[in-house]
């Protein structure tokens, strides 16, 4: 946690130093919370499908490496670097998706990767080997990359006026930080590391994200409130 905390601290000085606001302030404070925007289905859609998203999505990254070690038998160091893999695939699949979504739109290829990230997450209950392992973690770890990107780009195409992006944002986020706080205690308290049994804290995560990807299909199906003609 203080290597983490040194690393926020430098990048985040780095960053305080250098950047420059592009656009003058607003001639009036802004509003961090608006219960207005509740009044959207579409925010309250997406809100609800990243809420289940970040509630399954982090079940392997927080339980891969003691799975590695006591499902797969793999040593020690190679069980973390199954953490490492997962984690370099994620950073590949952020850039990749989101150069995807400009293409085929942010909202379309957020509920195809959550799809895939859902299938991914079931099979993980099929993994007993080690080349199984590390094939699951590239694979796992490249298309959840997109699941954390893309989202505030869905944000963007939704917000009907982007000088509230801000106010959306900030509450979509509220959303999605319950369930990143909740996914992985609870599935936690659904395996078993002193019986070796993983089975329903992956159904868990696997069935959440299930449940994310009905409610991005449902977002995808309600009328655009965006007017400006971006893709969604």
């Amino acid at each position: 946690m203080r290597v983490t905390a040194f690393i926020i601290l430098a990048t985040q000085a780095i960053a305080i130093v250098l950047l420059r606001a592009r656009l003058a302030p607003a001639g009036k404070a802004r509003r961090i919370f608006d219960a207005a925007v509740w009044r959207s289905p579409q925010f309250d859609m997406l809100s609800c499908a990243l809420f289940f998203t970040f509630l399954g999505l982090y079940t392997p990254f927080f339980y891969i490496v003691v799975y590695a070690s006591r499902r797969i038998g793999t040593d020690v160091d190679f069980a973390f670097y199954s953490l490492t893999i997962m984690n370099a695939a994620s950073a590949l699949g952020r850039v990749v998706t989101g150069l995807l979504a400009d293409r085929y739109g942010a909202l379309n290829m957020l509920l195809l990767m959550t799809a895939v990230v859902a299938v991914l997450a079931y099979a993980w209950i099929a993994v007993s080997s080690l080349a199984g392992l590390v094939v699951f973690c590239i694979l796992y770890g490249f298309f959840s990359g997109s699941l954390v990107s893309l989202p505030p780009t869905v944000v963007a195409t939704l917000t009907p006026d982007m000088r509230e992006i801000g106010t959306w944002m900030g509450m979509v986020c509220i959303s999605m930080s319950l369930g990143a706080l909740v996914g992985a205690p609870v599935a936690g308290t659904l395996i078993s590391v002193a019986d070796d049994s993983f089975l329903h804290g992956q159904v868990f995560g696997a069935s959440i994200l299930l449940a994310a990807v009905a409610s991005l299909a449902v977002l995808r199906m309600l009328p655009s409130i965006r007017t400006r003609g971006w893709k969604v």
